[in-house]
Protein backbone atom coordinates (compact mmCIF):
# COMPACT_ATOMS: atom_id res chain seq x y z
CA UNK A 1 0.00 0.00 0.00
CA UNK A 2 0.82 3.39 -1.12
CA UNK A 3 2.67 5.08 1.75
CA UNK A 4 1.43 8.39 2.39
CA UNK A 5 2.70 12.07 4.19
CA UNK A 6 0.76 14.51 6.01
CA UNK A 7 1.56 17.67 5.18
CA UNK A 8 4.00 18.88 7.62
CA UNK A 9 5.85 15.44 7.06
CA UNK A 10 6.23 16.21 3.31
CA UNK A 11 7.04 19.64 3.39
CA UNK A 12 9.88 19.28 6.06
CA UNK A 13 11.54 16.82 3.40
CA UNK A 14 11.33 19.16 0.63
CA UNK A 15 12.88 21.87 2.96
CA UNK A 16 9.84 24.55 2.55
CA UNK A 17 6.61 25.83 5.04
CA UNK A 18 3.69 23.78 5.13
CA UNK A 19 2.13 27.02 3.44
CA UNK A 20 4.34 26.81 0.58
CA UNK A 21 3.41 22.96 -0.52
CA UNK A 22 -0.54 23.89 0.42
CA UNK A 23 -0.16 26.91 -2.35
CA UNK A 24 1.77 23.81 -4.85
CA UNK A 25 -1.17 21.73 -3.97
CA UNK A 26 -3.73 24.43 -5.13
CA UNK A 27 -1.57 25.35 -8.32
CA UNK A 28 -1.33 21.84 -9.20
CA UNK A 29 2.41 21.58 -8.82
CA UNK A 30 2.51 19.06 -6.49
CA UNK A 31 -0.80 17.33 -6.21
CA UNK A 32 -2.15 16.33 -2.85
CA UNK A 33 -4.49 13.34 -1.40
CA UNK A 34 -7.47 14.63 0.40
CA UNK A 35 -8.43 12.42 3.55
CA UNK A 36 -11.65 13.01 4.96
CA UNK A 37 -11.78 16.73 4.58
CA UNK A 38 -9.75 19.38 2.11
CA UNK A 39 -7.86 20.80 5.18
CA UNK A 40 -6.51 16.84 5.61
CA UNK A 41 -3.70 16.70 2.87
CA UNK A 42 -1.59 14.03 2.37
CA UNK A 43 1.46 13.20 0.04
CA UNK A 44 2.68 9.85 -1.74
CA UNK A 45 6.09 9.34 -0.21
CA UNK A 46 7.16 7.90 -3.46
CA UNK A 47 6.47 11.03 -5.43
CA UNK A 48 8.69 13.41 -2.73
CA UNK A 49 11.11 10.65 -2.14
CA UNK A 50 11.54 11.06 -6.03
CA UNK A 51 12.18 14.55 -6.19
CA UNK A 52 14.52 13.89 -2.85
CA UNK A 53 16.28 11.81 -4.66
CA UNK A 54 16.97 13.33 -7.74
CA UNK A 55 17.57 17.00 -6.44
CA UNK A 56 19.15 16.48 -3.04
CA UNK A 57 20.92 13.18 -2.06
CA UNK A 58 22.42 12.00 -5.45
CA UNK A 59 24.96 9.06 -5.91
CA UNK A 60 27.32 11.46 -7.49
CA UNK A 61 28.30 14.56 -7.72
CA UNK A 62 28.29 15.30 -12.03
CA UNK A 63 30.02 18.16 -13.58
CA UNK A 64 28.79 18.24 -17.55
CA UNK A 65 30.47 20.39 -20.17
CA UNK A 66 32.03 20.64 -23.26
CA UNK A 67 35.76 20.04 -22.43
CA UNK A 68 38.98 18.18 -23.82
CA UNK A 69 40.56 15.68 -21.32
CA UNK A 70 44.13 17.21 -21.16
CA UNK A 71 42.45 19.97 -18.88
CA UNK A 72 41.30 17.31 -16.33
CA UNK A 73 43.96 14.76 -15.81
CA UNK A 74 45.61 17.77 -13.36
CA UNK A 75 42.39 18.54 -12.07
CA UNK A 76 41.17 14.58 -10.98
CA UNK A 77 44.90 13.81 -9.53
CA UNK A 78 44.82 17.42 -7.92
CA UNK A 79 40.98 16.23 -6.24
CA UNK A 80 42.62 12.80 -5.37
CA UNK A 81 45.84 13.59 -4.57
CA UNK A 82 46.87 16.81 -4.07
CA UNK A 83 44.30 17.41 -1.51
CA UNK A 84 44.98 14.41 0.97
CA UNK A 85 48.71 15.94 0.61
CA UNK A 86 48.01 19.50 1.54
CA UNK A 87 45.24 19.02 4.04
CA UNK A 88 45.15 15.46 4.99
CA UNK A 89 42.40 14.16 2.97
CA UNK A 90 41.30 13.48 -0.44
CA UNK A 91 38.54 11.85 -2.99
CA UNK A 92 39.21 8.19 -3.37
CA UNK A 93 37.82 7.75 -7.00
CA UNK A 94 36.87 10.01 -10.24
CA UNK A 95 35.01 9.01 -13.04
CA UNK A 96 35.58 10.63 -16.58
CA UNK A 97 33.24 10.26 -19.23
CA UNK A 98 34.15 11.83 -23.09
CA UNK A 99 32.31 12.24 -26.05
CA UNK A 100 32.77 14.15 -28.61
CA UNK A 101 34.21 16.99 -27.35
CA UNK A 102 31.52 16.62 -23.73
CA UNK A 103 32.67 16.26 -20.67
CA UNK A 104 31.04 14.59 -17.52
CA UNK A 105 33.07 14.43 -14.57
CA UNK A 106 31.65 12.62 -11.74
CA UNK A 107 32.25 11.75 -7.71
CA UNK A 108 31.01 10.50 -4.83
CA UNK A 109 28.47 13.30 -3.35
CA UNK A 110 28.66 11.78 0.10
CA UNK A 111 32.23 11.66 -0.19
CA UNK A 112 32.37 15.53 -0.98
CA UNK A 113 29.86 16.15 1.79
CA UNK A 114 32.43 14.15 4.27
CA UNK A 115 35.38 16.14 2.97
CA UNK A 116 34.02 19.66 3.72
CA UNK A 117 33.34 18.93 7.03
CA UNK A 118 36.48 17.55 7.67
CA UNK A 119 38.05 20.37 5.85
CA UNK A 120 35.48 22.82 7.93
CA UNK A 121 36.84 21.48 11.27
CA UNK A 122 40.46 21.79 10.01
CA UNK A 123 40.01 25.31 9.64
CA UNK A 124 38.36 26.00 13.00
CA UNK A 125 41.02 24.04 14.77
CA UNK A 126 43.76 26.10 13.01
CA UNK A 127 42.37 29.64 11.63
CA UNK A 128 46.37 30.30 10.45
CA UNK A 129 46.18 27.51 8.11
CA UNK A 130 43.44 29.55 6.05
CA UNK A 131 46.01 32.40 5.23
CA UNK A 132 48.46 29.58 3.96
CA UNK A 133 45.88 28.58 1.83
CA UNK A 134 45.03 31.47 0.47
CA UNK A 135 48.74 32.70 0.43
CA UNK A 136 49.53 29.37 -2.16
CA UNK A 137 47.04 29.93 -4.08
CA UNK A 138 47.60 33.19 -4.98
CA UNK A 139 51.26 32.53 -5.62
CA UNK A 140 50.19 30.14 -8.37
CA UNK A 141 47.08 32.75 -9.78
CA UNK A 142 49.97 35.23 -10.11
CA UNK A 143 52.14 32.84 -11.94
CA UNK A 144 49.88 32.72 -14.79
CA UNK A 145 50.18 35.97 -15.93
CA UNK A 146 54.32 35.42 -15.55
CA UNK A 147 53.53 32.01 -17.84
CA UNK A 148 52.05 33.59 -20.68
CA UNK A 149 55.14 36.44 -21.13
CA UNK A 150 57.47 33.56 -20.76
CA UNK A 151 55.65 31.25 -23.12
CA UNK A 152 56.10 34.24 -25.75
CA UNK A 153 60.04 34.01 -25.61
CA UNK A 154 61.73 32.95 -28.11
CA UNK A 155 64.66 31.14 -26.34
CA UNK A 156 63.15 28.27 -24.09
CA UNK A 157 63.21 25.07 -23.73
CA UNK A 158 59.87 23.69 -24.39
CA UNK A 159 60.23 20.73 -22.72
CA UNK A 160 60.98 22.48 -19.22
CA UNK A 161 58.29 25.33 -20.06
CA UNK A 162 55.67 22.15 -20.38
CA UNK A 163 57.08 20.56 -17.09
CA UNK A 164 57.01 24.07 -15.11
CA UNK A 165 53.56 24.47 -16.10
CA UNK A 166 52.25 21.23 -15.66
CA UNK A 167 53.32 21.90 -12.20
CA UNK A 168 52.04 25.27 -11.35
CA UNK A 169 48.62 24.12 -12.42
CA UNK A 170 48.54 20.86 -10.39
CA UNK A 171 49.76 22.62 -7.48
CA UNK A 172 47.18 25.45 -7.54
CA UNK A 173 44.50 22.97 -8.05
CA UNK A 174 45.84 20.74 -5.12
CA UNK A 175 45.42 23.67 -2.76
CA UNK A 176 42.29 25.20 -4.69
CA UNK A 177 40.01 22.10 -5.08
CA UNK A 178 38.94 22.65 -1.47
CA UNK A 179 36.55 24.77 -2.81
CA UNK A 180 34.21 22.11 -4.49
CA UNK A 181 34.01 20.48 -0.85
CA UNK A 182 33.56 23.32 1.28
CA UNK A 183 30.78 24.78 -0.86
CA UNK A 184 29.04 21.53 -0.62
CA UNK A 185 29.15 21.15 2.89
CA UNK A 186 28.53 24.90 3.32
CA UNK A 187 25.74 25.25 1.58
CA UNK A 188 23.57 22.62 3.37
CA UNK A 189 25.23 23.56 6.61
CA UNK A 190 24.32 27.38 6.74
CA UNK A 191 20.74 27.09 4.95
CA UNK A 192 20.08 24.51 8.04
CA UNK A 193 20.78 27.37 10.45
CA UNK A 194 18.54 30.25 8.56
CA UNK A 195 15.33 29.50 9.60
CA UNK A 196 13.17 32.92 8.34
CA UNK A 197 10.86 33.17 5.89
CA UNK A 198 11.69 32.05 2.63
CA UNK A 199 12.22 34.79 0.58
CA UNK A 200 14.06 36.87 3.70
CA UNK A 201 16.04 33.08 4.23
CA UNK A 202 17.10 33.19 -0.13
CA UNK A 203 18.35 36.99 0.23
CA UNK A 204 19.96 36.78 3.89
CA UNK A 205 21.43 34.09 2.71
CA UNK A 206 22.85 35.06 -0.85
CA UNK A 207 24.01 38.45 1.35
CA UNK A 208 25.86 36.04 3.53
CA UNK A 209 27.04 33.55 1.03
CA UNK A 210 28.96 36.92 -1.08
CA UNK A 211 32.37 36.46 -0.89
CA UNK A 212 33.61 40.35 0.48
CA UNK A 213 36.28 40.73 -3.10
CA UNK A 214 34.97 41.94 -6.47
CA UNK A 215 34.25 39.50 -8.84
CA UNK A 216 36.32 39.51 -12.50
CA UNK A 217 32.52 40.37 -14.18
CA UNK A 218 32.73 43.58 -12.10
CA UNK A 219 36.27 44.21 -13.03
CA UNK A 220 35.33 44.22 -16.74
CA UNK A 221 32.07 45.34 -16.45
CA UNK A 222 33.57 48.53 -14.69
CA UNK A 223 36.66 48.44 -17.04
CA UNK A 224 33.91 48.61 -20.20
CA UNK A 225 31.76 51.11 -18.49
CA UNK A 226 34.50 53.36 -18.11
CA UNK A 227 36.09 53.36 -21.66
CA UNK A 228 32.28 53.94 -22.50
CA UNK A 229 32.11 56.94 -20.40
CA UNK A 230 35.51 58.44 -21.66
CA UNK A 231 33.75 57.98 -25.32
CA UNK A 232 30.47 59.41 -24.38
CA UNK A 233 32.46 62.66 -23.15
CA UNK A 234 33.61 63.02 -27.04
CA UNK A 235 31.18 63.73 -29.32
CA UNK A 236 33.49 63.33 -32.38
CA UNK A 237 33.85 59.84 -30.93
CA UNK A 238 30.40 59.04 -29.72
CA UNK A 239 29.45 59.16 -33.31
CA UNK A 240 32.10 56.81 -34.37
CA UNK A 241 31.16 54.74 -31.97
CA UNK A 242 27.27 54.99 -32.73
CA UNK A 243 27.61 55.40 -36.62
CA UNK A 244 29.94 52.61 -37.90
CA UNK A 245 30.57 49.07 -36.95
CA UNK A 246 32.88 47.61 -35.29
CA UNK A 247 35.86 47.05 -37.90
CA UNK A 248 35.64 50.46 -39.10
CA UNK A 249 36.24 52.18 -35.75
CA UNK A 250 38.70 49.71 -35.58
CA UNK A 251 40.63 51.32 -38.59
CA UNK A 252 39.63 54.67 -37.65
CA UNK A 253 40.88 55.26 -33.83
CA UNK A 254 44.16 53.50 -35.03
CA UNK A 255 47.22 55.70 -32.79
CA UNK A 256 44.60 57.42 -31.17
CA UNK A 257 44.38 57.40 -26.84
CA UNK A 258 41.28 55.26 -27.32
CA UNK A 259 42.80 52.78 -29.10
CA UNK A 260 45.87 52.29 -26.04
CA UNK A 261 43.04 52.02 -23.65
CA UNK A 262 41.11 49.44 -25.68
CA UNK A 263 44.27 47.62 -26.27
CA UNK A 264 45.18 48.34 -22.44
CA UNK A 265 41.57 45.95 -21.72
CA UNK A 266 42.40 43.28 -24.05
CA UNK A 267 45.64 42.68 -22.38
CA UNK A 268 44.22 42.97 -19.08
CA UNK A 269 41.36 40.41 -19.82
CA UNK A 270 43.11 38.37 -22.89
CA UNK A 271 41.26 34.85 -21.12
CA UNK A 272 37.89 36.25 -21.41
CA UNK A 273 36.88 34.10 -23.89
CA UNK A 274 38.59 30.99 -23.26
CA UNK A 275 36.58 27.71 -22.46
CA UNK A 276 37.17 24.23 -20.98
CA UNK A 277 37.90 23.47 -24.74
CA UNK A 278 40.05 25.96 -26.35
CA UNK A 279 41.80 29.68 -25.69
CA UNK A 280 40.43 32.40 -27.90
CA UNK A 281 42.37 35.68 -27.45
CA UNK A 282 40.02 38.59 -26.69
CA UNK A 283 40.53 40.96 -29.47
CA UNK A 284 39.97 44.92 -29.93
CA UNK A 285 37.12 43.67 -31.85
CA UNK A 286 35.42 42.47 -29.22
CA UNK A 287 35.97 45.07 -26.70
CA UNK A 288 34.96 47.82 -29.20
CA UNK A 289 31.55 45.23 -29.16
CA UNK A 290 31.07 45.66 -25.42
CA UNK A 291 31.36 49.61 -25.71
CA UNK A 292 28.90 49.90 -28.26
CA UNK A 293 26.44 47.95 -26.39
CA UNK A 294 27.07 49.61 -23.46
CA UNK A 295 26.39 53.08 -25.44
CA UNK A 296 22.91 51.67 -26.71
CA UNK A 297 21.56 50.49 -23.58
CA UNK A 298 21.72 54.28 -22.69
CA UNK A 299 22.51 53.85 -19.05
CA UNK A 300 23.87 56.31 -16.75
CA UNK A 301 27.07 55.44 -16.54
CA UNK A 302 28.62 57.17 -13.50
CA UNK A 303 25.89 55.72 -11.59
CA UNK A 304 26.88 52.25 -12.51
CA UNK A 305 30.77 52.96 -12.09
CA UNK A 306 29.76 54.63 -8.59
CA UNK A 307 27.88 51.13 -7.77
CA UNK A 308 30.53 49.14 -9.13
CA UNK A 309 33.59 51.37 -7.03
CA UNK A 310 30.92 51.35 -3.88
CA UNK A 311 30.00 47.74 -4.31
CA UNK A 312 32.22 46.40 -1.54
CA UNK A 313 31.23 48.91 0.68
CA UNK A 314 27.49 48.15 0.48
CA UNK A 315 28.34 44.59 0.68
CA UNK A 316 29.76 45.32 4.15
CA UNK A 317 27.14 46.98 5.35
CA UNK A 318 24.42 44.48 3.88
CA UNK A 319 26.61 41.45 5.38
CA UNK A 320 26.59 43.67 8.82
CA UNK A 321 22.91 43.58 8.89
CA UNK A 322 22.13 40.36 8.01
CA UNK A 323 23.97 39.23 10.59
CA UNK A 324 22.63 41.32 13.32
CA UNK A 325 19.17 39.62 11.52
CA UNK A 326 19.82 36.12 12.58
CA UNK A 327 22.15 36.51 15.15
CA UNK A 328 24.93 33.78 14.56
CA UNK A 329 25.70 31.05 16.75
CA UNK A 330 29.43 30.00 17.37
CA UNK A 331 29.53 27.34 14.90
CA UNK A 332 27.24 29.52 12.00
CA UNK A 333 29.79 32.45 12.79
CA UNK A 334 32.88 30.17 11.62
CA UNK A 335 30.97 28.90 8.55
CA UNK A 336 30.80 32.31 7.56
CA UNK A 337 34.19 33.18 8.27
CA UNK A 338 35.07 30.43 5.84
CA UNK A 339 33.36 31.96 3.36
CA UNK A 340 35.16 35.40 4.00
CA UNK A 341 38.35 33.73 3.99
CA UNK A 342 38.33 30.89 1.46
CA UNK A 343 35.35 32.05 -0.78
CA UNK A 344 37.28 34.93 -3.09
CA UNK A 345 39.50 31.84 -4.40
CA UNK A 346 36.52 30.53 -6.17
CA UNK A 347 36.21 33.34 -8.51
CA UNK A 348 39.83 33.69 -8.81
CA UNK A 349 40.44 29.99 -9.79
CA UNK A 350 38.02 30.52 -12.65
CA UNK A 351 40.23 33.49 -14.16
CA UNK A 352 43.39 31.62 -13.03
CA UNK A 353 41.82 28.38 -15.03
CA UNK A 354 40.95 29.99 -17.88
CA UNK A 355 44.94 31.89 -18.05
CA UNK A 356 46.22 28.40 -17.39
CA UNK A 357 44.23 26.80 -20.65
CA UNK A 358 45.46 30.43 -22.95
CA UNK A 359 49.04 29.13 -21.99
CA UNK A 360 48.33 25.05 -22.83
CA UNK A 361 46.92 26.51 -25.59
CA UNK A 362 50.25 27.93 -27.12
CA UNK A 363 52.16 25.36 -25.87
CA UNK A 364 49.79 22.94 -27.90
CA UNK A 365 50.45 24.96 -30.52
CA UNK A 366 54.15 24.64 -30.35
CA UNK A 367 53.82 20.85 -30.13
CA UNK A 368 51.40 20.35 -33.25
CA UNK A 369 53.55 22.23 -35.11
CA UNK A 370 56.68 20.05 -33.48
CA UNK A 371 55.48 16.53 -34.45
CA UNK A 372 52.83 17.78 -37.09
CA UNK A 373 49.99 16.43 -34.72
CA UNK A 374 46.45 17.91 -34.74
CA UNK A 375 45.68 20.30 -31.96
CA UNK A 376 42.71 18.20 -31.46
CA UNK A 377 44.53 15.17 -31.05
CA UNK A 378 46.94 16.77 -28.73
CA UNK A 379 43.97 18.06 -26.48
CA UNK A 380 42.92 14.45 -26.09
CA UNK A 381 46.76 13.64 -24.48
CA UNK A 382 47.87 13.16 -20.92
CA UNK A 383 51.08 15.42 -19.77
CA UNK A 384 53.02 12.24 -19.58
CA UNK A 385 51.91 12.15 -23.10
CA UNK A 386 52.68 15.53 -24.43
CA UNK A 387 56.05 15.17 -22.59
CA UNK A 388 57.06 11.96 -24.47
CA UNK A 389 56.30 14.05 -28.14
CA UNK A 390 58.09 16.66 -26.87
CA UNK A 391 61.21 14.50 -26.13
CA UNK A 392 60.67 13.08 -29.90
CA UNK A 393 59.20 9.55 -28.67
CA UNK A 394 55.90 7.53 -30.10
CA UNK A 395 52.86 7.65 -28.15
CA UNK A 396 49.59 5.81 -29.34
CA UNK A 397 48.08 8.34 -31.56
CA UNK A 398 45.20 6.16 -32.75
CA UNK A 399 44.12 5.52 -28.52
CA UNK A 400 44.31 9.44 -28.30
CA UNK A 401 42.17 9.83 -31.26
CA UNK A 402 39.57 7.49 -29.58
CA UNK A 403 38.99 9.70 -26.93
CA UNK A 404 37.70 12.41 -28.15
CA UNK A 405 34.89 10.41 -29.94
CA UNK A 406 34.09 8.39 -26.61
CA UNK A 407 35.70 6.91 -23.32
CA UNK A 408 35.39 6.30 -19.98
CA UNK A 409 38.54 7.27 -17.87
CA UNK A 410 38.38 6.09 -13.90
CA UNK A 411 41.01 7.06 -11.81
CA UNK A 412 42.48 6.78 -8.26
CA UNK A 413 45.21 7.09 -5.94
CA UNK A 414 47.05 4.53 -8.08
CA UNK A 415 46.06 6.27 -11.56
CA UNK A 416 44.03 6.09 -14.43
CA UNK A 417 42.34 3.55 -16.38
CA UNK A 418 40.92 4.54 -19.65
CA UNK A 419 37.91 2.20 -20.90
CA UNK A 420 36.77 1.91 -24.63
CA UNK A 421 33.56 0.59 -26.48
CA UNK A 422 30.98 -1.52 -24.99
CA UNK A 423 32.63 -2.03 -21.96
CA UNK A 424 32.85 1.66 -21.26
CA UNK A 425 29.02 2.48 -22.09
CA UNK A 426 28.14 -0.65 -19.79
CA UNK A 427 30.44 1.59 -17.21
CA UNK A 428 28.80 4.75 -18.09
CA UNK A 429 25.20 3.40 -17.85
CA UNK A 430 25.72 1.51 -14.72
CA UNK A 431 27.23 3.56 -12.40
CA UNK A 432 25.54 7.16 -13.94
CA UNK A 433 22.61 6.00 -15.97
CA UNK A 434 19.60 8.10 -14.98
CA UNK A 435 17.02 8.07 -17.57
CA UNK A 436 16.71 11.12 -20.02
CA UNK A 437 13.10 10.06 -20.99
CA UNK A 438 11.99 9.69 -17.20
CA UNK A 439 9.55 12.19 -16.90
CA UNK A 440 10.25 14.73 -13.61
CA UNK A 441 8.00 17.86 -13.32
CA UNK A 442 9.44 19.35 -10.62
CA UNK A 443 13.64 20.13 -10.00
CA UNK A 444 14.82 20.81 -6.72
CA UNK A 445 18.12 23.17 -6.14
CA UNK A 446 19.55 25.46 -3.77
CA UNK A 447 18.10 28.79 -4.13
CA UNK A 448 20.33 31.79 -4.27
CA UNK A 449 18.88 34.45 -5.86
CA UNK A 450 15.14 35.02 -5.18
CA UNK A 451 12.00 36.04 -7.28
CA UNK A 452 10.09 34.00 -9.57
CA UNK A 453 9.58 34.41 -13.60
CA UNK A 454 8.66 31.31 -16.17
CA UNK A 455 10.22 31.04 -19.65
CA UNK A 456 11.59 28.83 -22.39
CA UNK A 457 14.51 26.70 -21.45
CA UNK A 458 17.79 27.04 -22.87
CA UNK A 459 20.49 23.81 -22.30
CA UNK A 460 23.52 24.68 -23.01
CA UNK A 461 26.88 23.63 -22.67
CA UNK A 462 29.16 25.81 -24.12
CA UNK A 463 29.20 30.03 -25.16
CA UNK A 464 28.49 29.22 -28.54
CA UNK A 465 25.66 27.14 -28.10
CA UNK A 466 23.72 29.86 -26.29
CA UNK A 467 24.84 32.18 -28.68
CA UNK A 468 23.29 30.32 -30.99
CA UNK A 469 19.82 29.75 -28.86
CA UNK A 470 19.37 32.42 -26.00
CA UNK A 471 17.47 35.23 -26.50
CA UNK A 472 15.96 37.84 -24.33
CA UNK A 473 13.84 36.44 -21.34
CA UNK A 474 14.75 32.88 -21.96
CA UNK A 475 16.10 30.45 -19.13
CA UNK A 476 19.51 29.48 -18.97
CA UNK A 477 20.23 25.78 -18.25
CA UNK A 478 23.60 24.59 -17.99
CA UNK A 479 25.87 22.57 -15.86
CA UNK A 480 28.01 25.37 -14.64
CA UNK A 481 28.58 29.01 -15.77
CA UNK A 482 31.70 30.76 -17.11
CA UNK A 483 33.23 34.43 -17.79
CA UNK A 484 32.34 33.39 -21.76
CA UNK A 485 28.11 32.62 -20.70
CA UNK A 486 28.04 36.11 -18.90
CA UNK A 487 26.49 38.08 -22.29
CA UNK A 488 24.02 35.58 -22.36
CA UNK A 489 23.64 35.58 -18.30
CA UNK A 490 22.38 39.21 -18.59
CA UNK A 491 19.71 38.92 -21.19
CA UNK A 492 18.40 35.81 -19.49
CA UNK A 493 15.48 35.95 -17.20
CA UNK A 494 16.70 33.18 -14.78
CA UNK A 495 19.54 30.73 -14.26
CA UNK A 496 19.77 27.17 -13.53
CA UNK A 497 22.84 25.04 -12.84
CA UNK A 498 23.29 21.52 -12.21
CA UNK A 499 26.68 22.25 -10.07
CA UNK A 500 27.58 25.21 -8.20
CA UNK A 501 27.17 26.21 -4.13
CA UNK A 502 26.95 29.63 -2.27
CA UNK A 503 30.13 30.91 -3.76
CA UNK A 504 30.17 29.99 -7.14
CA UNK A 505 30.08 31.78 -10.46
CA UNK A 506 26.00 31.70 -10.99
CA UNK A 507 25.39 32.42 -7.39
CA UNK A 508 27.50 35.52 -7.52
CA UNK A 509 26.20 37.01 -10.89
CA UNK A 510 22.79 36.32 -10.97
CA UNK A 511 22.76 38.66 -7.20
CA UNK A 512 24.40 41.47 -9.38
CA UNK A 513 22.17 41.01 -12.10
CA UNK A 514 19.43 40.77 -9.84
CA UNK A 515 17.51 37.39 -11.61
CA UNK A 516 15.90 34.61 -10.12
CA UNK A 517 19.18 31.44 -9.94
CA UNK A 518 19.07 28.04 -8.56
CA UNK A 519 22.10 25.92 -8.39
CA UNK A 520 23.12 22.78 -7.54
CA UNK A 521 20.55 20.64 -8.82
CA UNK A 522 22.46 17.95 -10.18
CA UNK A 523 20.00 16.90 -13.18
CA UNK A 524 18.64 19.90 -14.15
CA UNK A 525 20.07 19.61 -17.91
CA UNK A 526 19.20 15.78 -18.29
CA UNK A 527 14.89 16.11 -17.30
CA UNK A 528 14.94 19.73 -19.00
CA UNK A 529 14.51 19.72 -22.49
CA UNK A 530 15.61 22.62 -24.50
CA UNK A 531 12.53 24.45 -25.52
CA UNK A 532 10.29 23.40 -22.30
CA UNK A 533 8.19 26.18 -20.47
CA UNK A 534 9.42 26.22 -16.87
CA UNK A 535 8.94 28.34 -13.94
CA UNK A 536 11.85 29.10 -12.00
CA UNK A 537 10.97 29.56 -8.43
CA UNK A 538 14.22 31.05 -6.99
CA UNK A 539 12.78 31.92 -3.38
CA UNK A 540 12.26 27.90 -2.70
CA UNK A 541 14.87 26.64 -4.77
CA UNK A 542 12.49 24.94 -6.95
CA UNK A 543 12.20 24.58 -10.68
CA UNK A 544 8.44 23.13 -12.49
CA UNK A 545 8.20 21.86 -15.91
CA UNK A 546 5.15 23.91 -17.03
CA UNK A 547 5.00 22.52 -20.81
CA UNK A 548 7.41 19.84 -22.27
CA UNK A 549 8.91 20.55 -26.16
CA UNK A 550 7.20 19.01 -29.01
CA UNK A 551 10.01 16.86 -30.06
Amino acid sequence: MEELLSLEEASKMLGVKPATLRKWDNEGRLNAIRIGSRRDRRYKKSQIDKIISHSTEAVYDIQELDGAMHSFFGYIESFIGGLKENYGRGMSRHLLVSENGHVKVAYSYEELMELGEFISKRLLEDPIFAEKIVAECNYCFEQSDLLIKECRQEKRSLLEFLEKTEAIYKKGLSWSMLIEPLDAFLLKAIKNKITLDAQEATSIFGILSTPLAESFVMRQQKAIAQLAQLISKDAALLCIFKDLSAEDIENKIKGSEIEKKINEVCREFYWWKADYIRYIPLTALDVIAYVQEKLSKGTDLSKEIYKLDHYLEELKKAKASAIERICPDEELTHWLWIINAIGPLHDARKEWFLKMQAVFEMILDEISALRNISQDILRYCSPTELRSLVMGEEIDLESISRREKYCVMISDIEGHTIIYGGEAKKIEEEELGFGKNELVNLVKGTAVSFGTVSGRARVVYSSEEARQKIKPGDILVTSMTRPDFVPFMEIAAAIVTNEGGITCHAAILSRELQIPCVVGTRIATRVINDGDIIEVNGTHGIIYILERAVK
